[in-house]
C-alpha cells in the first residue's frame, strides 16, 4: 500500500481461523515515498481477513483485504 508521509500503519487479522504473526508488529511509521512493508506469516490455512490501519494521530482510515492460505 501507498501512504502519504506523516503517517503510521499497521495490521491487524478482522476475521480468520487462527494466529497470524506480522512483522513487523504494531503500528510503524510509513518510510518515505508511502511505502509500508509488513511480512504475514499464518499458522494454519484458511480464508483471513486483514485489515490495514492507517493514522495521522488525528485520523485514521481502515482498508481490508481478503487472502486466502492453502495447505
Amino acid at each position: 500500500m501507498r501512504f502519504p508521509p506523516g503517517l503510521s500503519a499497521g495490521w491487524i487479522v478482522y476475521r480468520g481461523p487462527a494466529k497470524v504473526t506480522f512483522e513487523p508488529e504494531g503500528y510503524k511509521a510509513v518510510a518515505a515515498g508511502g511505502k509500508f512493508v509488513t511480512k504475514a506469516s499464518f499458522s494454519q490455512a484458511g480464508s483471513y481477513v486483514l485489515r490495514a490501519v492507517a493514522s495521522d494521530s488525528m485520523l485514521e482510515t481502515v482498508a481490508d483485504f481478503t487472502v486466502t492460505v492453502t495447505p
